[in-house]
C-alpha cells in the first residue's frame, strides 16, 4: 500500500466519521481560478461547508483606515529577534481590514497560550500573481474577531479590530505579509514594500447582510501544495512528517475543528512510524 492509498484511505474515513456518515468531497489545498467575471459566488449560510477554492486576489488594500492608526514600528531586527512585519497602534477596537482577498486559512487563537507573541491571529491565504501569499494580522481579543476559518474575504472587509492581546505593549495591529504562504514555510517579505501606494480599505462590515465573506466555487485545481488555501490545513510543521503523507495529513486535518494535521501525524507516527506497509497481497 502507499503512502497515497493509505492517506486517501484515513482521510475518507475521517471525512464519513465527522459527518455521520455522509459522502463529502475531499478539501484541495489550493483552487486558485481564472474567470473574467472573478468566479461565481454565493453567500454563506449557517451551515455551509466552506469551499476550498481562491481566485486571483485584487490590489492590496491598507488593512486600517487613514487617520484611525500610526506606524510605530517597521520590518527587520528589533530588541535581538526578527520583527516579521509592521505594527499600527491604536486605539482597542479600531477596525481592521483584509488587505488582499482571499480564504480564512486562521482566525483565533495562534496557539502561544494567554500573554505570549500574537495570542490571537488571522491568516488570509491569498494568490497573488500566480503566487502563494498569506497575510497575517495579530493581537487582536478573541472577541475582536469577526471571521472563521473556511470563510473568504475581499480586500476591504472589515474582519476584526484591533487589541491588546499576547506579548504587546499597547493597542496595535501587527500585520505581516508573506510569499509562499505563513503556514507553509514561506518567506516574510517587508509589508511596506507592497502597501505603499495602497488605496484606504473599502470598509465593508464582514457581518452585514451582502458582504464580501462568501463561498466561492470551485474550479479548474491548481495545487499550491502544503495544505495553502485550505482551513486549518497548514497546521503541520514543514518537514516534520515524510513528504509522501503531508497533503493528506493537511486534508485530513482541515475535516474536523476538533482533529489537527499534527494530532493526524502524531497518531500515525505512533501506530506506524510513518511506514506505508504492504500485504503479501498488494493491499
Amino acid at each position: 500500500m502507499t503512502a497515497a492509498v493509505l492517506g486517501a484511505s484515513f482521510t475518507i474515513g475521517l471525512a464519513s466519521a465527522c459527518t455521520g456518515g455522509a459522502i463529502i468531497d475531499l478539501p484541495k489545498p489550493c483552487r486558485p481560478v481564472h474567470s473574467d467575471s472573478g468566479g461565481t459566488r454565493a453567500e454563506s449560510t449557517p451551515g455551509d461547508r466552506p469551499a476550498a477554492a481562491l481566485t486571483p486576489s485584487g490590489p492590496i488594500q491598507q488593512p486600517t483606515a487613514p487617520g484611525t492608526t500610526t506606524f510605530t514600528s517597521g520590518f527587520g531586527p528589533r530588541w535581538g529577534a526578527m520583527h516579521n512585519g509592521v505594527d499600527f497602534a491604536g486605539p482597542v477596537g479600531t477596525p481592521i481590514y483584509a488587505a488582499l482577498d482571499g480564504l480564512i486559512a486562521a482566525a483565533g487563537s495562534s496557539g502561544e497560550g494567554p500573554g505570549v507573541g500574537f495570542e490571537n491571529w488571522i491568516i488570509i491565504d491569498s494568490v497573488v500573481d500566480g503566487r502563494p501569499v498569506s497575510t497575517v494580522y495579530g493581537h487582536m481579543y478573541a472577541n475582536g474577531i469577526h471571521v472563521k476559518p473556511g470563510q473568504t474575504v475581499k480586500a476591504g472587509d472589515h474582519i476584526a479590530e484591533i487589541g491588546n492581546a499576547g506579548g504587546s505593549t499597547g493597542p496595535h495591529l501587527h500585520f505581516e505579509y508573506w510569499d509562499g504562504g505563513r503556514l507553509q514555510g514561506g518567506t516574510a517579505i517587508d509589508p511596506t514594500t507592497k502597501l505603499g501606494g495602497a488605496p484606504a480599505p473599502s470598509g465593508q462590515d464582514a457581518s452585514a447582510p451582502g458582504s464580501n465573506i462568501d463561498l466561492m466555487a470551485a474550479s479548474t485545481p491548481v495545487d499550491c501544495g502544503k495544505g495553502f488555501g485550505t482551513a486549518g490545513g497548514g497546521d503541520l510543521k514543514p518537514g516534520s512528517v515524510p513528504p509522501a503523507f503531508e497533503e493528506w495529513f493537511r486534508k485530513g486535518g482541515s475535516l474536523c475543528p476538533q482533529i489537527s494535521p499534527a494530532l493526524l501525524a502524531a497518531d500515525t507516527k505512533a501506530e506506524s512510524g510513518f511506514r506505508a506497509v504492504t500485504s503479501p497481497a498488494g493491499a
